[in-house]
């Protein structure tokens, strides 16, 4: 009896170490299929502050009439980036441009790396990424006037899933 229950007792030791094993996989980096999809634009914070300013999305957002929350990225399986920008909001491209999104770029993900590229310029972000928000974290100038000095800054962008 007492060999039996020792046999059984291994015999469940092994089980659930295997089942620990295969419940235990690695993570694994942000992939194509996490990306894709329809995206709207919900933040943007920037270190150190921009005029005194860490969250940038509602000033910008009110200086181009609110298109900055009517325009969505479409991120295709087929590797295009497209913006979807409302016709009264042609401007608002410039306000992506300021952090180095083309709305009709090329994209890959490498090493949790969002890679845009468009014109033979690559832009990189850090990406994180789920179901419903995805952050690209990437180095900026920004410049109160275009062709100007700016300044350097850390930009931390999100968007939600539509």
């Amino acid at each position: 009896m007492k060999k039996q229950l020792q046999k059984t007792s291994t015999y469940l030791l092994v089980v659930l170490l295997a089942v620990g094993a295969l419940a235990c996989k690695k993570d694994s980096e942000p992939g194509p299929s996490g990306v894709e999809g329809t995206w709207a634009l919900t933040s943007i914070t920037v270190n150190p502050a921009y005029v005194g300013q860490t969250e940038l999305f509602a000033i910008l957002n009110t200086q181009f009439n609110n298109c900055l929350s009517r325009t969505t990225l479409r991120v295709n399986s087929s590797g295009n980036l497209s913006g979807d920008v409302p016709s009264d909001c042609q401007a608002a491209a410039g306000a992506f441009a300021q952090f180095g999104i083309d709305l009709n770029a090329g994209w890959r993900v490498e090493n949790n790396r969002m890679i845009l590229t468009s014109g033979g310029q690559s832009t990189a972000f850090d990406l994180t990424v789920n179901e419903t928000t995805m952050t690209w974290t990437g180095d900026t100038v920004i410049s109160a006037v275009p062709g100007t000095p700016g300044s350097q800054h850390r930009a931390t962008l999100t968007f939600t899933r539509q």
